[in-house]
């Protein structure tokens, strides 16, 4: 598993966003990371897919960078989504920012694409977050 899809992981488990299925041990995962914010911080999007197929997950956005030589993550957003024959659909509103939803379906087609990683949801309790991590759960973001 690439060190940064680990520590985003991590981070999430750590500002106690839900990973994966409930009840399920194990977390399958995939990510992109892509453009770069208005303030220079790199956008990425990690899947935490609730099932084998790849067809239901949770997209979450985040601000990656560097503090002290670490990786850092700022979480931005959250959505539930299902994709099927007629496309990619979010169950319930998003979570956090607003950030448009087409931007939110591009990034689920885009990590369909990428490799799957899994990880043990023991393994990720069991350790904290070795950089900076925040969310819109635990602070209010300033404009950026």
């Amino acid at each position: 598993m690439p060190p940064i899809l680990r520590d985003a992981v991590h981070c999430m488990s750590a500002e106690n966003f839900q990973l994966g299925k409930s009840g399920s041990s194990l977390l399958r995962l995939s990510y992109e990371t892509g453009k770069q914010s208005a303030s220079g911080e790199t956008v990425m999007h990690v899947i935490s897919y609730t099932n084998p197929e790849r067809t239901e997950g949770l997209l979450y956005t985040m601000f990656a960078g560097q503090q002290d030589g670490k990786n850092a993550f700022d979480i931005r957003n959250e959505a539930k989504f299902a994709k099927s024959k007629d496309g990619v659909a979010f169950v319930g509103a998003a979570r956090g920012d607003e950030l448009p939803q087409q931007e939110l379906v591009t990034a689920v087609e885009k990590i369909a694409g990428q490799p799957m990683f899994s990880m043990g949801l023991v393994d990720v309790l069991a350790s904290q977050p070795s950089g900076a991590c925040k969310s819109y759960k635990s602070k209010k973001h300033e404009s950026r």
